[in-house]
């Protein structure tokens, strides 16, 4: 169901070793480093609010693991959405010590910081511009059957200029890479002018995607 294609062998077998996505948990807070902040203001659906974006380092290694094992935070969610989403909490919240002193704001703010990282609409994901190329050229390197035919048929739309393909669905050409990086992030929910949480209507099926195309 995850195969490899496309990739050294000593990353194959490297991605096929087992383990606990609490040991991933570990692995990841032990080994961030250089945490970079910024407030993301809110376009479309998101206009007028801002979110927690944090960027940070970690092992090649474990960065690989992260994205482009079975066992790691894709895996998850294919495996079973709801899994998915406990363990995408479980790491957001490990984080978060780690995450919070590199924002240099007023009590007000901080607050308003710590229920964006608490929320269950916070997430993490990788740094996307560790894509090579970072154009939608089909490349598969992870061969899950749903993944690479939505990829496929994607890339087939483009390939025939259908005018119709949405910027989301391009993205889905991504989903079967395995990207090679070290940067992961962490995003909060998205905060008000009035200094609430607040939801974006297209990410709540975040996990569905995730299952169905591997990325969202």
């Amino acid at each position: 169901m995850w195969r490899f294609d496309n990739i050294s062998e000593t990353r194959r077998i490297e991605l096929s070793r087992p383990f606990a996505f609490s040991t991933l948990v570990r692995q990841v807070r032990l080994e961030a480093h250089n945490v970079r902040f910024e407030r993301e203001k809110g376009r479309h659906e998101a206009k007028g609010s801002w979110r927690p974006v944090f960027r940070f380092d970690v092992g090649g290694s474990t960065f690989d693991n992260f994205f482009n094992s079975s066992f790691g935070y894709r895996g998850q969610y294919l495996n079973d959405i709801e899994r998915g989403r406990i363990c995408n909490h479980l790491l957001v919240s490990e984080l978060i010590a780690t995450l919070v002193p590199a924002v240099e704001e007023e009590n007000k703010a901080l607050d308003q910081v710590l229920a964006s990282l608490t929320s269950p609409h916070a997430k993490a994901w990788i740094e996307e511009d560790q894509h090579s190329p970072r154009t939608p050229d089909l490349l598969v390197q992870i061969r899950v059957p749903e993944w690479e035919a939505a990829a496929r048929e994607v890339r087939k739309r483009l390939d025939q200029s259908d005018p119709t393909v949405t910027p989301k669905e391009v993205d889905r050409i991504f989903g079967v890479r395995a990207p090679e990086g070290r940067t992961l992030k962490v995003l909060g929910a998205w905060i008000s002018s009035t200094g609430t949480l607040s939801i974006v209507s297209s990410k709540l099926r975040r996990a569905e995607e995730i299952q169905a195309y591997g990325v969202s």
